[in-house]
């Protein structure tokens, strides 16, 4: 898919692109292991657009602005800035998955993450100084209607695995009532047919 586009993956999940993906990368994809927080390993003005996904609720509120500025820094002048975040607590759901996304706003809120980012990335970018700032939102089913569905239960059991990992350790849950609840509240999501609502704002770099 689009092979005039040369595309740089940044992360650090080697399984999403990398040496344990299984899925072969085509030509014009390049993946590269990256810790967020660090400066991102290209020059000023290297890419016509800049597109972050899910990145900002993995930091604490005090530490967006650094990240924003590096993908600021090396996106080119005129170029785009592009970012989507979930808002983080499903929609249409049961009990199961209230009580996780009550454990899971207490735990990011205790670390200094922002649970809410999601409703104000127009804002995020305009104080960056992005220009034409557009914003949307899209509806993504959880563990339901198909491949979508189920790549977005993937998401959830990736972001969802600190929140069990910390319940077990607080020794709130056993690991193997833990193991039982993610597979419950997946199970759960496909009954209720519940859902994520993914905003996304664009802005242009002045």
């Amino acid at each position: 898919m689009y092979p005039a586009v040369d595309v740089v993956a940044a992360d650090d999940d080697p399984t999403l692109f990398g040496s344990d993906s299984p899925t072969e990368l085509p030509p014009n994809l390049t993946f590269l292991r990256y810790s967020l927080g660090d400066p991102l390993p290209f020059s000023n003005n290297a890419f016509d657009l800049v597109h972050a996904q899910c990145t900002l609720l993995r930091i604490p509120e005090t530490g967006w602005r650094t990240t924003l500025d590096e993908m600021r820094r090396v996106g080119k002048v005129g170029g785009y800035l592009d970012v989507v975040e979930l808002y983080r607590f499903s929609q249409n759901s049961g009990p199961i998955a209230f009580k996780y996304g009550n454990e899971a706003k207490r735990m990011l809120e205790e670390t200094g993450v922002n649970p809410y980012l999601a409703l104000k990335l127009d804002s995020i970018l305009e104080d960056l100084g992005t220009t034409n700032v557009q914003e949307g939102v899209t509806i993504l089913p959880l563990n339901w209607n198909g491949v979508l569905g189920a790549m977005t239960w993937t998401l959830q059991q990736k972001m969802s695995a600190p929140v069990w990992r910390h319940l077990v350790t607080s020794q709130v849950l056993t690991a193997e009532e833990a193991d039982r609840l993610s597979s419950d509240m997946g199970e759960e999501y496909r009954e209720k047919r519940s859902f994520f609502v993914a905003y996304y704002a664009c802005g242009k770099k002045a």
